[in-house]
């Protein structure tokens, strides 16, 4: 009858251990997936998109949150990472633009669906009048599960 050695219980135990470790990420299902078009180039967060059609996925919404958004060809993503979370106030799905100079930048991403809306980058004041014209709602499509 063969003995297994010291060694060989500690492989397999350790073994174990680190699938138990790996199998619930394995298996995280994401909180949303969603596709939108931007038709000029945008700063989200601190990556800046160009035009162009993206999914953004996002695992869970605990603050910070973080979501990959991707091009549609799949060859470029970007990690974006929201800074508060509140209440969704509108009964659609989209991407709140602001605008300062040419640049225009993702304020939310509004979530009805989930009740959510996720904050990338916060209003440091009302937006002035004359700013008003350079904001934009986006259309988000989320996927269903």
């Amino acid at each position: 009858m063969k003995t297994i050695s010291k060694l060989t219980w500690a492989k397999w135990i350790g073994g174990l251990l680190l699938a138990a470790c790996l199998l619930p990420a394995a298996n995280a299902q994401s909180l949303f997936k969603a596709k939108f078009t931007l038709r000029e180039q945008v700063r989200f967060g601190q990556a800046v998109l160009p035009p162009g059609d993206y999914t953004i996925e996002q695992a869970s919404a605990q603050i910070p949150a973080i979501a990959t958004v991707r091009s549609s060809d799949g060859r470029k993503a970007w990690m974006v990472m929201a800074i508060q979370r509140g209440d969704s106030r509108s009964a659609s799905a989209f991407l709140f633009l602001t605008g300062s100079g040419d640049q225009l930048h993702v304020q939310y991403l509004n979530l009805p669906e989930l009740g959510l809306r996720l904050v990338y980058e916060p209003a440091a004041a009302p937006i002035p009048e004359e700013e008003m014209a350079k904001t934009q709602a986006v259309p988000v499509t989320v996927a269903k599960k």
